[in-house]
């Protein structure tokens, strides 16, 4: 009776509470239990489900295409992150085949632009992504060679100048001249400063010096066109610039390095 009493009474001073609410009894001392249905969705409070519990949501699953709709074995729905009439590569705010370029509808189905036969350029600016090129014009886009290979002075060790030059306010982008990965990428180049080398998709290992920037390390893929660092005056340097050597595959000695071509 006390119990029932009671709860009647607390019911009275609960009439604002929203969402549905238990009133019982303790067993023990009969004071009443008021607990309030918890909230939808997950309370960033709370722990993480442990890992062995799936994390997909009702919001994943929606975003598969409607019944019916023929989306194609390797493009899914654009969501969110795209902009509408930007053309992106799969995987960039669009899902689909990396080296697809795709066009944003927002949130439906991206529409595709053109399959690219050697890679797709994602361009972090706002600017839409694009195919990439077999091989550039230029490791210095725009720019030509100012001080060319085999020109000769005392002051170089060989005698002569191992590669092209390509003068440039510091932080120029410089790019890859051709599809490859890293070979190496870090700080301890010695005369050259700041250097990478790029061993390209002909067999060849591109050397980058004298560097403000390396953009990506040892081990990384690239495709030609894809800025990759910026120019600058490390190392013995008599002025910002990009120095760019062609040498046999994986050397570390300049004395084998070629005109540069590509």
């Amino acid at each position: 009776m006390f119990c029932a009493v009671n709860n009647i009474a607390r019911a009275f001073n609960l009439f604002v509470v929203v969402g549905s609410v238990v009133i019982g009894c303790s067993s023990t001392d009969g004071e009443s239990l008021l607990r309030a249905s918890p909230p939808d969705g997950n309370d960033p409070a709370e722990a993480p489900p442990p890992a062995s519990e799936s994390l997909e949501t009702d919001a994943m699953v929606s975003n598969a295409p409607p019944p019916g709709d023929d989306a194609g074995s390797d493009v899914m729905p654009s969501g969110g992150n795209c902009k509408a009439g930007y053309i992106y590569c799969g995987g960039n705010k669009v899902i689909g085949d990396t080296n697809t370029l795709y066009e944003c509808n927002g949130p439906g189905i991206p529409t595709v632009v053109e399959t690219c036969a050697y890679g797709c350029i994602v361009n972090p600016s706002a600017v839409n992504d694009a195919c990439a090129p077999q091989k550039v014009a230029s490791p210095v886009p725009g720019r030509k060679v100012t001080y060319a290979f085999g020109e000769k002075s005392s002051r170089y060790r060989l005698g002569y100048h191992t590669g092209d030059d390509y003068a440039t306010p510091t932080g120029t982008p410089t790019v890859a001249v051709r599809a490859g990965k890293i070979r190496w990428s870090n700080d301890n180049g010695g005369d050259f400063g700041r250097w990478m080398a790029l061993d390209a998709d002909n067999g060849r290992t591109y050397v980058y010096a004298h560097l403000d920037r390396r953009l990506f390390e040892a081990g990384a893929t690239v495709v030609a066109g894809q800025v990759i660092a910026l120019t600058g005056n490390t190392g013995l340097s008599t002025g910002p610039h990009l120095h760019f050597e062609d040498r046999p595959l994986g050397s570390l000695d300049n004395g084998q390095a070629r005109k540069p071509t590509w």
